[in-house]
């Protein structure tokens, strides 16, 4: 048993990976609005199948990222501060959630 003094009756002690999962499906949620803007657009303005297969295969690129980045977190998370794989990967991890959506590449359609 645990003895804890909270400051309200609503607080308690939770693990905040719940957290960093919720920002993850928020930043694949954007993309994929990005993705469906952008074939809208190459739609609208008749690109080729071509462009279509590349927004998609860039779409699948960076949902890889943050699914292999959620990953890593979640293994650091297990416990062992001095853990060597922390330090670079986790500060890139850091800066892609709180970067937020990349902004639009300037597209082209011709």
């Amino acid at each position: 048993m645990h003895v804890v003094d909270k400051a309200t009756k609503l607080e308690t002690i939770y693990d905040r990976i719940h957290l960093l999962d919720t920002r993850f499906e928020v930043l694949k949620r954007e993309a994929e609005i990005e993705l469906l803007k952008e074939k809208a657009l190459l739609m609208a303005h008749g690109a080729l199948r071509a462009k279509h297969d590349a927004a998609d295969a860039t779409h699948r690129e960076r949902i890889r990222r943050y699914d292999d980045d959620r990953a890593f977190l979640r293994a650091c998370n297990i416990g062992g501060e001095g853990d060597a794989r922390v330090g670079h990967r986790a500060r890139e991890g850091h800066r892609a959630l709180t970067a937020g959506p990349t902004p639009p590449a300037t597209r082209r359609t011709s």
